[in-house]
């Protein structure tokens, strides 16, 4: 367990980091941040994401990488509009985890 909570945690400090470091350079705040895939379904690592960034954690339960391949697969196919709008069709089917 104590190897899984280091774990959860530099990887929570590492995007907490990089989230500080994302909004400098654009001059904005950011009040939420969304995970998409395994991490997401770890609630140990969730938590971890929301304290050390201090922002709420909206966790996806669905896999990113099959989702965007099956999005441009489709679009390929002339099946959807575009990506984006699947992609906004997606948000709404799922529910989130939230974590604060």
């Amino acid at each position: 367990p104590e190897y899984l909570r280091l774990s959860a945690e530099s990887i929570a400090e590492s995007v907490a980091n990089s989230m500080r470091n994302f909004e400098s350079a654009l001059g904005k705040s950011f009040k939420q941040i969304v995970l998409i895939g395994g991490g997401a379904k770890n609630p140990i690592l969730c938590r971890a994401i929301a304290e050390r960034a201090g922002k709420k954690v909206n966790a996806f339960p669905i896999e990113a990488a099959v989702i965007g391949n099956a999005a441009y697969q489709l679009k390929a196919m002339d099946a959807i509009e575009s990506v984006e709008s699947f992609r906004a069709g997606l948000v709404e089917q799922f529910e989130p985890t939230v974590f604060e």
